[in-house]
């Protein structure tokens, strides 16, 4: 990975390229391209359309780009940005949620959870409360971290009020997410993850 791949993102258009004035890329089809640019360890667009988005305050769209790329991100790209960058609130956003994705990840489509997916839902959901705090402290302006990691801290009822800490503080840091974290389903409650 060069450097140019985790700089941080500066404002570009949304507006594709090739597109008529005015025609912005819909979400899942700018989502697809940034996850073709992950296989080259580049995360520059992600981080770019995340840029733009903070800089408008729209909350909304960088939970939904995050709740479409996050899980396909390489680990090893993911945390070789994080090494360069440590001081970067948006890597520990995107980590908080790659992390609350692979927690989900390890409930989902199972009947029953198997002692080794508690185990490595749990280590999951460890990583992705400490980029949490990382991202808060970095960005406190930022509700994203806090609304990414909502359903994961729902698996586990121990965590529950933890999650409830986490919509509270989206919330009041942006007011208007109410009703669009509200909306969000939460997955069914699992066991506890392993310490």
């Amino acid at each position: 990975m060069n450097a140019s791949q985790t700089e941080s993102a500066t404002p570009a258009s949304a507006i594709a390229s090739d597109a008529s004035p005015g025609y912005h890329e819909p979400f899942e089809q700018q989502a697809a391209c940034i996850i073709a640019q992950f296989s080259s360890g580049n995360l520059t667009g992600l981080r770019q359309v995340l840029a733009r988005a903070r800089e408008a305050r729209d909350w909304q769209d960088r939970i939904h780009m995050l709740d479409l790329v996050a899980a396909a991100i390489p680990l090893d790209v993911l945390e070789t940005a994080c090494a360069i960058e440590p001081d970067a609130a948006d890597l520990a956003v995107v980590r908080c949620a790659y992390y609350s994705a692979h927690t989900l990840q390890q409930r989902r489509g199972l009947a029953e959870v198997s002692p080794d997916c508690i185990r490595r839902a749990g280590d999951s959901i460890r990583a992705a409360m400490t980029s949490l705090e990382t991202a808060a402290s970095l960005d406190p302006a930022d509700p994203t971290a806090f609304a990414c990691i909502m359903g994961a801290l729902g698996i586990f009822d121990q965590l529950k009020p933890v999650m409830k800490h986490a919509f509270h503080r989206a919330t009041e840091i942006a007011p208007e997410l109410t009703a669009f974290l509200a909306a969000r389903q939460l997955p069914p409650v699992s066991p506890s993850p392993a310490n």
